[in-house]
């Protein structure tokens, strides 16, 4: 993760990376820093919101992408040792 605690998104693909930034860059979605890595580029986003709508944009787009969850987004989930199967929730 990135020092904002949101995830890199990390794009199939680097044939097209130019146009692909600035179609990003004409729907206002702003990211700190994109590096290559292998044939995908690794894009690190500035907040939540752009992360989201990055997202939303490579899905329309239809684009090979992968990513982790935003901790604000999981479920939080909790063990609570010692109840028996019986016991009524």
């Amino acid at each position: 993760m990135s020092g904002t605690g949101v995830p890199p998104i990390n794009i199939e693909g680097t044939a097209d990376w130019s146009s692909l930034s600035r179609t990003i860059n004409n729907k206002g979605i702003q990211f700190s820093e994109a590096r290559t890595a292998g044939n995908s580029v690794k894009v690190f986003n500035n907040t939540p919101t752009d992360y989201r709508q990055l997202v939303t944009l490579l899905d329309s787009m239809k684009r090979p992408f992968f990513t982790y969850q935003l901790k604000e987004d999981k479920l939080d989930q909790r063990v609570i040792r010692g109840l028996t199967r019986e016991m009524s929730t």
